[in-house]
């Protein structure tokens, strides 16, 4: 365990909601779809929209929907050098309230502070949306237990000394320089600006253990003709060192007139993320990739307690959820194009079967035809699934989530180095829910273990196991009279009890990167999915217009579906008569098998 203070931390959570219609704030009635063009940025007080429980998965599109009650539990475990409980009063979403810090460690400020958002932030929406209500309360509390190290006081001199912040655990291997100060501005939050031509085939030795993070700065800096500019306490501005001349070298240097256009290294604790490699494949910002992508951060999914991959994407504009037999696939439409085999994971294709989020980090959406990058796929873009990686530095976190309808979810994230060379995590997650549907009950275990091994400073490899049980029963939804629903109670159940589906997936994930030099980088990713999944329902086909005969259809099926996908990719760098140029060339296979026996669709259906 490396240096500095190790701090659990417990949230609480509740939320209390009431039924109400399906009416959305800034929704247009036609579709019911909402209205939110922003690119790329998740305001906080986004209007949380009356709609069901994620969990709730079939209700009729225009139906009453209940609107449900959370419970979330979440305790972490991980280097920490501060307290800070805090008590936020949310409604709609995550638009923050008013917040109570204290911070035991400074004598001088043992009274309690209260602070609310900036003017600049919008108010909340005082409009109440269709009949439906919901308050949501929640309780941070963490504080140091031991402290293995003692914090250095502040630099003296110094007034934007980071030295206040105290030793912080990093783990920065010897790699580009742009990468050091992302992982630099990841493990410590702060801020770095810099422009991108001064770190442009420069490198960074790394750095391993704990410091300060001036000092660790320092040590990142010390090969490289960049030092650092305190603008307070929590940003950095890098800049090149001045170069005495022969008129100067006998007394001070002075610095000229320095023009710096800023790059902001993402906050993984951001609503906003700036760079994304779904795009292009390599790692370009978004603001200079002239194509459509929107990225959901973890902390959105977070905030959002999503558990679904439908879920996630209802943050997205230009895509929406397809429901195909019940709950077991996954199938989008995007910009009005069938999405079923547009569905990626880290980059490779992968089959639409309903996986769980507790080994996903983010998720980007790439919209438009520059989806072909990714193979024979429709033109409306491609939804691709980012992995958590293990970290060379311990966390650890349990949450266990409560709520309507008999949900139980229970996840575990356990990460940690095993040596300077190997590192590993471990992500595990149990959900049983029921529904607001009649006989509808889900059960599914996750199983996601991981490992990386760097060999070198230049070299990775890396293996990531899956494993997923699922066990549902298909919900059909309600039958049509025309163009409008049936006239039954939406919790009405119209198949039969003896229904239920069964799914096994395993997944094999081997990747590995070197880099040649400062310029060019190999890498190459191969995944193997294999899905076992049995299926006997007694279904719904449509009801009659006498409102009392409803015809049924059977369904008894037992298949495979195996995935076998791999990609080598070459990046590179190069300059030409003044301009800069990224070059990627590479190779992607992908096939696809599904043997087994399934029932032959024909138009004599029996009748029940």
């Amino acid at each position: 365990m490396p240096d500095g203070v190790f701090t659990p931390s417990a949230t609480f959570g509740l939320a209390i909601g009431r039924v109400g219609t399906n009416q959305r704030l800034g929704a247009d009635k036609r579709s019911g779809r909402g209205i939110h063009p922003v690119r790329n940025v998740w305001p906080r007080n986004r209007p949380r929209w009356n709609q069901p429980a994620p969990w709730n998965r079939q209700t009729f599109r225009t139906g009453f929907k209940p609107r449900p009650a959370q419970v979330l539990l979440k305790i972490i475990s991980a280097p920490h050098t501060g307290f800070s409980p805090s008590f936020r009063h949310h409604q709609y979403g995550t638009h923050p309230g008013a917040t109570l810090h204290f911070n035991p460690s400074n004598n001088n400020n043992r009274r309690p502070r209260v602070t609310t958002p900036n003017a600049s932030q919008p108010n909340l929406p005082k409009k109440t949306v269709g009949k439906g209500t919901a308050i949501a309360i929640a309780l941070a509390i963490c504080g140091p237990i031991t402290a293995l190290k003692a914090e250095p006081n502040a630099t003296a001199g110094n007034a934007h000394s980071m030295d206040a912040i105290g030793s912080v655990p990093f783990d920065i291997p010897a790699q580009d320089l742009a990468g050091a100060l992302a992982a630099f501005a990841a493990q410590s939050r702060v801020q770095v600006l810099y422009e991108g031509s001064i770190a442009r085939g420069l490198r960074s030795r790394g750095l391993q253990g704990s410091y300060p993070p001036d000092q660790a700065l320092q040590i990142l800096l010390a090969t490289t003709p960049l030092q650092a500019r305190h603008t307070d306490k929590k940003t950095v501005t890098l800049e090149p060192r001045p170069t005495p001349s022969g008129s100067d070298a006998g007394g001070g240097n002075t610095l000229g007139k320095v023009t710096v256009s800023a790059r902001v290294i993402d906050d993984p604790k951001a609503y906003q993320v700036t760079h994304a490699a779904t795009a292009t494949r390599t790692d370009t910002p978004i603001m200079d990739t002239p194509l459509s992508i929107q990225v959901v951060p973890k902390v959105v999914m977070d905030d959002q307690q999503v558990v679904s991959l439908k879920e996630g994407v209802q943050n997205v504009s230009g895509v929406q959820w397809s429901p195909v037999q019940g709950n077991l696939y996954e199938n989008f439409v995007i910009r009005g194009f069938d999405g079923a085999n547009s569905l990626a994971r880290n980059g490779i294709r992968e089959s639409a079967l309903a996986t769980d989020l507790a080994n996903i980090d983010r998720v980007e959406v790439l919209k438009g035809p520059a989806s072909i990058l990714y193979g024979r796929i429709e033109p409306g873009g491609l939804i691709n699934r980012v992995t958590k990686e293990p970290l060379f530095q311990p966390y650890y976190a349990l949450q266990q989530q409560f709520g309507s309808f008999d949900l139980y979810r229970t996840t575990v994230d356990a990460t940690g180095p095993l040596n300077d060379q190997l590192a590993y995590r471990v992500n595990l997650a149990y959900q049983s829910n029921n529904s607001f549907r009649d006989y509808i009950n889900n059960e599914r275990i996750f199983f996601a273990p991981s490992i990386t091994w760097r060999p070198t400073d230049r070299t990775e490899l890396g293996l990531t196991l899956e494993y997923q049980h699922d066990n549902m029963r298909w919900d059909d939804g309600l039958p049509a009279i025309g163009n409008k629903p049936a006239n039954v109670p939406i919790n009405l159940y119209l198949g039969d009890s003896v229904s239920r589906d069964e799914q096994d997936r395993k997944l094999v994930d081997f990747h590995w990167s070197h880099e040649f030099n400062q310029d060019w980088k190999i890498n190459q990713r191969f995944v193997a999915s294999l899905v076992d999944y049995k299926q006997f329902n007694i279904l719904p086909w449509n009801l009659e217009a006498d409102n009392r005969t409803l015809n049924m259809y059977l369904w008894d099926s037992r298949q495979e579906r195996n995935t076998y996908s791999q990609n080598i990719n070459v990046t590179g760098h190069a300059d030409t008569w003044g301009a800069q140029h990224t070059i990627l060339a590479g190779f992607d296979f992908y096939k696809f098998d599904q043997p087994g026996v399934s029932p032959s669709m024909s138009a004599a259906l029996p009748n029940f």
